[in-house]
């Protein structure tokens, strides 16, 4: 019970039940979301932050709850893990089997990605808020190649064809891309050219 209840071993060993939540119909997400997010993000604790408008700023915390890791990485794996894995299923060999990347599970993983680019949502424990990571952690992390072509260019693109139909996660897909770029625009703090560079050079 000392132990950290989110780790990088424990990420592996819960990525499946996590990737079930896909059951919880958009747009609304699974509690455990919002409860994860809580675990590795942190307000940042500054007096000055009152004067700040709009949704609170939630920065990833110097170490997880409880123990020692980099909250980084535990991010980074669950995003190997969970979205590219297990909802995705963008390694065929690791997932032979176990079904494909169902409307379901794509559709989470849009929600996911959503909230790590930083559009405000309504947490039960903070309430309306957004999620704040580094340049460096969106684009090695976050908006890798795979994940651009898996939940964007083959869901956007696809239906270009007159012969073909559009997909069915189409509007859900522009309407992220959307609320990104709604999110940074309204985002004035120092290090949002940064973030704003890095999403422009991952799309």
């Amino acid at each position: 019970l000392d132990q950290a209840i989110m780790s990088k071993a424990t990420v592996v060993l819960t990525a499946q039940a996590l990737s079930e939540t896909s059951s919880v119909v958009l747009p609304r997400t699974h509690f455990v979301w919002d409860s994860l997010w809580c675990y590795l993000f942190a307000p940042t604790g500054k007096s000055g932050s009152s004067k700040q408008k709009g949704p609170e700023h939630r920065f990833l915390r110097d170490s997880c709850p409880g123990g020692h890791e980099n909250p980084s990485e535990v991010l980074d794996l669950v995003i190997r893990e969970v979205v590219m894995q297990k909802l995705l299923r963008l390694d065929p060999e690791k997932n032979s089997g176990s079904g494909k990347a169902t409307h379901e599970r794509r559709a989470l993983a849009l929600g996911i990605v959503k909230v790590l680019l930083g559009v405000p949502y309504a947490s039960t424990v903070w309430g309306t808020c957004r999620l704040v990571l580094g340049a460096e952690v969106l684009e090695n992390s976050i908006l890798t190649p795979d994940i651009i072509k898996t939940l964007f260019l083959e869901i956007i693109c696809a239906g270009s064809d007159k012969k073909k139909t559009s997909h069915l996660l189409k509007p859900l897909a522009i309407t992220t891309l959307n609320e990104v770029a709604d999110a940074l625009i309204a985002d004035i703090s120092d290090a949002s050219q940064s973030r704003r560079l890095a999403i422009a050079r991952s799309l």
